[in-house]
């Protein structure tokens, strides 16, 4: 594969969220293929319900609620013991497999994290778009379930991006997206947002992100302080919340580098991690659902 030459485009950076959806009953669906078309949840006689399927889900069966209760709802509901090693295992795999793209690997949860994709030194080797979707494939042809990806400029909106997308997919949220992209979604929604700054917001008929992202600075810090203004620069597209930072064996992302069909081919500076993608590619079919016609 020829890799593209050096492009004077650069992203400043690339932050990539990575989530299995409904870890438990995902693992549970991909074991046992009898239960697939039918509602159920994972948890245990008189415990909680710690997973649901999209069917149980639409009956309005959720996590968190009593099995007692979930059965009341839907009494011929399924309900299947917790693979707890399962998930741990898959999540494992799942952040292995972001390591070896990553340098930076934030695990913010069994099922859920952040890696940094930036590269500083202008190298053109391929999308960040494609790397995404790279990643994507390697997490799922390594454990057997769907993960969604959501990538931007920082923390809280690539997990924005993420939570939007569909399952087994990418979703970028590039810089000129950004208000487009928040006003569908709610103040409740954001990534960090209490519950008190939320209802303080829809008190002052803030009721979207895409109005927050309009306020001013010290609008904001009137409204919600500190932490506030912090999830404000967020949604501007800067990068106030920094991912953890660990270190990184021979990769894939490596392999991706100079020249080299394995990491043992890579030089000192694939080995650094400076490397940086060009901008995104395909943006019009990215975006296609959220604002159709749009041009990049």
């Amino acid at each position: 594969m020829k890799w593209p030459q050096k492009n004077s485009e650069v992203l400043p950076r690339a932050v990539v969220h990575v989530c299995i959806e409904n870890l438990y009953a995902s693992i549970a669906s991909r074991d046992r293929t009898d239960i697939r078309e039918r509602p159920f949840v994972t948890g245990g006689e008189g415990t909680l319900v710690t997973s649901s399927n999209h069917l149980a889900a639409g009956l309005g069966i959720q996590k968190g609620m009593t099995i007692s209760d979930a059965l009341e709802i839907y009494p011929s509901l399924e309900v299947v013991p917790t693979d707890l090693e399962g998930g741990e295992s898959a999540s494992e795999a799942m952040f292995e497999a972001m390591r070896q793209f990553s340098h930076r690997v934030e695990e913010s949860g069994l099922h859920r994290g952040f890696a940094d994709l930036s590269r500083s030194d202008g190298y053109s080797i391929t999308s960040y778009e494609t790397v995404a979707r790279e990643l994507a494939i390697v997490i799922q042809r390594r454990i057997g379930l769907e993960v969604r990806l959501g990538l931007s400029l920082n923390r809280t909106l690539s997990a924005i991006a993420c939570n939007a997308g569909a399952a087994g997919g990418v979703t970028m949220l590039p810089r000129r997206f950004i208000p487009l992209f928040l006003r569908r979604t709610s103040v409740s929604d954001i990534p960090g947002m209490a519950t008190n700054q939320a209802a303080r917001l829809r008190h002052v008929q803030i009721c979207t992100a895409g109005e927050l992202f309009a306020q001013s600075a010290s609008r904001v810090q009137q409204l919600l302080g500190r932490s506030g203004v912090d999830l404000w620069k967020e949604l501007q597209g800067e990068q106030v919340f920094q991912i953890s930072q660990t270190t990184a064996d021979a990769s894939i992302f490596q392999s991706y580098t100079h020249g080299g069909d394995s990491p043992a081919g890579t030089s000192k500076k694939a080995r650094s991690g400076s490397f940086v993608f060009p901008s995104w590619l395909d943006l019009n079919l990215a975006f296609s659902r959220w604002h159709p016609g749009a041009r990049v």
